[in-house]
This record gives C-alpha cells, structure tokens and sequence, in this order.
C-alpha cells in the first residue's frame, strides 16, 4: 500500500512552524516537524519566510501531496453579530456593512469570512472572522 504524505504548515506573527505526516492504511506517522522565527522581521517577510519553510522540507527530503495552512488567532479577530436574514446567500451580501456596524473598522481594509452558528424568526447569529487584508495578500501571495 502507498502511502500519502501532508504538509500542516502553522504561521503566527512571529513563527512559522512545518509538520510532515505520513498516512499508510490507516496508521498515521509524524516523519518531522520544525520552526522557523521570524521575530527580528518587522513587518514579517511572508515571501523570505515561505521560501525557508520549502528549503526546510527539501533538506529534510519531505515530499507531499497536500498543504495545510493553519493562522494563529493573533493574526484575526472573531466577533459575534446578528443579521437580519436567514438565507446565506442574503446574509454574504450583507455581512460586510454588518461587521462595519459592530467593529467600527473601515471594511475595505478587512477580509470577512462568516459562520451561521444559529437561526430564528429574527435572523441569524453569525460568528465572524476578519484580518486585515494587507496580511492576507502577503501570506497568500507568498505562497504561489
């Protein structure tokens, strides 16, 4: 039986942190793990830090058919707000002036993802998260 490995990447402000795992049958196997600091970087170099996180796997000779990225919570911020609606698709098109309403931010600076975590006769609560979207473009730009 072949066996699949995985990346689980875990980026916080000021560490990056790689773990290889192995999946054969079901019998899962940690093959390494390692960090990197990024502490002395002010704003953070994601693109550098991306780069150390791949020469780390290929000296490790770390080979792997998919990548999990995790963000630490100090990168977002999560906030509980209440919609009027029910329909989700109602809720995506509205959830932006929402948050603006509860956090007092300018939302154009703000990336927005929403869970519906209840709903009744007077809409739905909803758990949102948000990170500036300066930092979600440098991690994602890093990354391709």
């Amino acid at each position: 039986m072949e066996s699949q490995n995985y990346l689980g990447i875990y980026l916080s402000k000021s560490t990056a942190a790689a773990v290889c795992l192995s999946l054969h049958g079901r019998v899962k196997k940690m093959e390494g793990c390692f960090t990197i600091s990024a502490e002395q970087q002010t704003p953070v170099d994601w693109q550098g830090l991306t780069e150390q996180i791949g020469l780390g796997c290929v000296q490790r000779g770390w080979k792997f058919s998919e990548v999990r990225v995790a963000l630490d919570c100090s990168m977002f911020m999560q906030h509980n707000i209440h919609s009027n609606f029910h329909d989700t698709k109602q809720i995506a098109s509205t959830i932006r002036f929402d948050t603006e309403e509860a956090i007092a931010t300018d939302i154009d600076n703000v990336a927005t993802a929403f869970k519906i975590t209840s709903s009744d006769e007077d809409g739905s609560q909803l758990t949102v998260f948000t990170i500036e979207k300066k930092i979600l473009s440098e991690v994602i730009a890093s990354a391709e």
